[in-house]
């Protein structure tokens, strides 16, 4: 009987058929956590850098690079997507495409943006790489903000949350609120966040969370500038035109409820929102002219429609970009063009606020929470309430802004500071003459505890004269004819609620019966100081080549 062997097959066939199934796992699109865990889990760092590496290989229009490092020392990844790509060593946009930066984790119990994003970014990247935002915006996208409070996991870091299983902390590594920062920049990762905006530019700004707070029927709320300090044009733009629109696209892909971010107060009466000052993202970016949003996934809701709500309103957001980019490079444009006129109108700028209501009630998705008894231990039955919608915020004090600022040569901390904000500051050369405001400390009371790491300036009284100075060389100039004139104004007046003043950084400087050591210009020094820069560029540009001095004028020009 012939026994029939089958061929032992040989050369590249074994090999190429052995290899598919590796190919085929290199092929796959890579799936978070949170879908690979049917939504119970959230990723840890190096799950997130593994997710970032398998997508960076399989998608051309992704660069990886990092938006600076943690207090412990870690990069905080970011991934660009652009058609065409960015090299991973570009520091700015490489051409006229506008940006659009979204964000998740900065308090790292509320995963759902770090999840949502990531997927967001491969299935644009993977799916969708003609999307029309790419013809006219670079997308970047920074999942893993607070990446060392991210690591810090435990099962109770968000009590009453509906899953993960267990997330990170709110605060950072040293023990700080992020979304507290925006102002004394205490945090590594305030400082690279802020350094990415005054090098990319960010036309579009996305910060995602959860909320805490009042039960409602909105899977997700939403919030934008708010600070009537900002450019009111940009204030309307995306309270007025964008968010409405995107919460009604939301509404109708989803079928889910979106509304203003906000809580009930006062029996159900009104629906409240977080302070306006520029110590939160979404005020701080909106004082420095950009469109900044804020999400709030429910953190009621099942884990999983807070990370599939979040990526469908980001999703709406990217859509409402493409088909406005037009008006939202205009608005911006405006907004920054605005400041010289501003600064030699003296227009106000604002110090303090009050949250106000809108003069039309609105109707708030919420349940039954009280009986005859009193308050219910469990949210009812749904009911609709009809509140004052309080999302507005008016001045309760004003300053009229001055043409610049004089800071000594002895605040020479104050002047970086404000440099880390990318406020342009130069130094005077040779004297300068000049009219001036200078103010008197009256009273001045600290906090009793810290906030923030800081003691602040609970209030100070201030009394102003004016007069006529001659400003010594090396005295600091803070002109107000810039993009960040207003954000300028509001650093450095001493009655602003989240001025340099506030957070302690003059407290070495200030006494009751002692002067405000900066001083307000009236004068107009624009041309002067204009002739002595056009002066020293040209001096510059006849030693080119040759060993030189460089003057003091041109040390921070």
């Amino acid at each position: 009987m012939t026994t029939l062997r089958r061929r032992r097959a040989s050369g590249p066939l074994p090999l190429i058929l052995s290899l598919i199934p590796l190919l085929t796992a290199c092929t796959r699109p890579p799936l978070t956590v949170a879908e690979r865990s049917g939504f119970r889990e959230t990723a840890a760092a190096d799950q997130v850098e593994d997710f970032i590496r398998q997508l960076d290989r399989q998608a051309p229009l992704i660069t990886t690079t990092s938006l600076g490092t943690s207090a412990e020392g870690r990069p905080i990844p970011l991934l660009i997507l652009a058609d065409p790509p960015v090299t991973p060593e570009a520091t700015r946009p490489p051409d006229q495409r506008m940006v659009i930066l979204m964000f998740g984790n900065i308090h790292a119990g509320e995963v759902c943006g770090k999840e949502a994003l990531l997927m967001l970014a491969r299935d644009l990247a993977l799916q969708h790489p003609h999307h029309r935002v790419l013809d006219n915006f670079i997308l970047c996208f920074a999942p893993l903000y607070n990446i060392d409070g991210n690591e810090r996991f435990g099962p109770d870091n968000r009590p009453g949350q509906v899953g993960p299983d267990r997330m990170g902390t709110r605060a950072n590594a040293q023990g700080l609120d992020l979304n507290r920062d925006y102002v004394k920049l205490d945090a590594p990762e305030s400082r690279a966040l802020v350094d990415f905006l005054n090098r990319w530019d960010p036309a579009i700004i996305v910060d995602t969370h959860t909320t805490n707070g009042s039960h409602h029927r909105y899977v997700l709320t939403y919030q934008g500038p708010k600070h009537p300090a900002g450019d009111p044009r940009v204030i309307e733009l995306v309270r007025e035109r964008m968010l409405p629109a995107i919460g009604r696209a939301f509404e109708a892909q989803t079928g889910w409820n979106a509304f203003f971010y906000g809580n009930f107060a006062d029996d159900h009466t009104r629906w409240t929102t977080y302070p306006a000052e520029p110590r939160y993202g979404v005020a701080y970016r909106g004082m420095r002219n950009r469109l900044s949003i804020l999400t709030e996934a429910y953190a009621y809701a099942p884990y999983e429609d807070r990370v599939r709500a979040t990526f469908a309103f980001c999703n709406e957001i990217l859509d409402w970009a493409a088909a406005n980019a037009s008006i939202i490079r205009t608005v911006i444009r405006s907004a920054d063009d605005a400041q010289p006129l501003l600064a030699q109108q003296g227009a106000p700028v604002v110090l303090r606020t009050q949250a106000v209501p809108f003069t039309d009630p609105v109707t708030v998705l919420g349940y039954e929470e009280y009986d005859d008894q009193g308050r219910l231990p469990e949210p009812g039955a749904p009911r609709d309430y009809t509140v004052a919608f309080v999302n507005d915020f008016a001045p309760l004090e004003s300053v009229s802004r001055p043409l610049a600022y004089a800071i000594p040569a002895s605040l020479e901390s104050v002047v970086d500071h404000l440099e880390l904000h990318g406020v342009q500051v130069v130094r005077l050369d040779e004297p300068l003459d000049v009219s001036v405001e200078r103010s008197r400390v009256l009273d001045l009371t600290h906090t009793a505890t810290p906030y923030g790491g800081r003691r602040r300036v609970e209030e100070i009284t201030v009394s102003s004269r004016p007069g006529e100075e001659t400003l010594p060389a090396d005295t600091w100039i803070v002109r107000l004819d810039q993009p960040l004139g207003t954000l300028a104004a509001y650093l450095l007046e001493p009655r602003a609620t989240d001025g340099l003043t506030a957070w302690g950084f003059l407290d070495d400087h200030l006494a009751p019966g002692e002067d405000y050591p900066i001083l307000r210009i009236r004068s107009d020094v624009f041309s002067e100081l204009n002739r002595r820069d056009q002066a020293a560029r040209a001096q510059d540009q006849s030693h080119a080549g040759m060993p030189t001095s460089r003057s003091p004028s041109n040390d921070r020009r």
